[in-house]
């Protein structure tokens, strides 16, 4: 069989979703030989090797002018080696690849991820784009690209443990649960995630019952973060309540531990994508049929139907609270979590 030969651009190396999408659907087919390029040195760069899928680290700087180098770079290796087509995982990769791709005649495919820039960059990347694939329908509407390809991140596999397994691996890591129901917060600590809002919230009567997990680890945009938001619970008077575990492998699998799940995405300055995109925690949540609070006004929020859990305001800790407050009754929390299991039931798998 004659394998379709790919060059990934990927603008980032961490744990996060767009570094997942990857992985699993590059694991589920023989289809591509790949080659990756990474923008940034990271986690992902070892797990790449791994798999055999050779790797090269070009550090590109967060400016508009760094990205010239970079391009003018991979045309002269497209030009040379002539892969089949270009995978652009994320704005940043795209900026690199859509002009690199033009100048070479080599095409170019965009997989959109966030909201960053929607309006500005979304709708010249995509004209400047083959074609355009998102993780989901509202990150597709920004790009103005009727033919653009829904793809979002795949049902992991092995599945969520059951609730007693995923407590005894916590349990096993130093992370102790008790009987007080906890929020948990998964992913890279940066601002504009809110988590400081989830840990205002719990200083609010309607949450004093609740304890919050922060899984995840400052980000290299943002260093530092774990600090402020100790800080911020210390001044609070809720540090006490407040857990930060740190980056925990398979994050996904082990939610059911938890009660409820908080996406709390916020605008925070100019470099901030404003809202979620996919939401791959909120989606791991309803697998493992545990409630989210979201952020309204986004694909996370629409998948909740009104049923798996609530939306937000944005940078409402009193509205964080009060839905703490609702689902402090185990009866609620259970019927939120049921709904949550059966919206996500035919979510497809890598393989599909």
């Amino acid at each position: 069989m004659t394998r379709l030969r790919v060059l990934v651009i990927q603008a980032f190396a961490g744990n996060g979703g767009s570094e997942a999408w990857l992985l699993r659907l590059l694991d589920a087919t023989d289809a591509l030989d790949v080659q990756v390029v990474l923008l940034k040195d990271g986690p992902l760069r070892a797990e790449l090797e791994r798999r055999g899928i050779p790797v090269d680290v070009w550090l590109v700087g967060n400016q508009p002018h760094h990205l010239v180098a970079p391009a003018l770079r991979l045309t002269r290796r497209l030009r040379r080696e002539r892969p089949d087509v270009v995978l652009g995982n994320v704005l940043k990769a795209q900026l690199v690849a859509g002009p690199a791709g033009r100048m070479a005649g080599v095409p170019t495919v965009w997989a959109k991820h966030d909201h960053m820039y929607d309006g500005t960059l979304a709708r010249p990347v995509a004209l400047l784009s083959d074609r355009v694939v998102a993780a989901v329908e509202e990150l597709a509407e920004a790009t103005g690209r009727a033919d653009a390809v829904v793809i979002p991140p795949p049902r992991p596999e092995p599945g969520p443990a059951s609730r007693p397994d995923a407590r005894r691996h916590l349990a096993g890591l130093g992370i102790e649960l008790g009987d007080e129901p906890v929020l948990v917060m998964a992913g890279r600590l940066v601002p504009f995630k809110g988590t400081d809002d989830a840990i205002a919230a719990l200083a609010l009567p309607a949450a004093q019952a609740w304890r919050l997990v922060v899984l995840g680890t400052d980000d290299p945009a943002s260093p530092g973060e774990t600090d402020r938001l100790r800080g911020h619970a210390e001044s609070l008077g809720v540090a006490d309540r407040v857990v930060f575990a740190g980056q925990l492998p398979d994050a996904g699998r082990w939610l059911g531990a938890f009660d409820a799940l908080a996406v709390l995405t916020r605008p925070d300055g100019r470099r901030a994508p404003g809202k979620e995109g996919f939401g791959t925690s909120a989606f791991e949540a309803m697998l493992a049929g545990i409630p989210v609070i979201a952020v309204s006004g986004g694909a996370v929020v629409r998948r909740l139907a009104g049923r798996a859990g609530v939306g937000v305001p944005p940078r409402d800790p009193a509205a964080v609270a009060a839905a703490l407050g609702a689902y402090t009754d185990a009866a609620v929390r259970t019927a939120a979590g049921a709904a949550a299991r059966e919206l996500v039931a035919d979510a497809p798998d890598a393989p599909a």
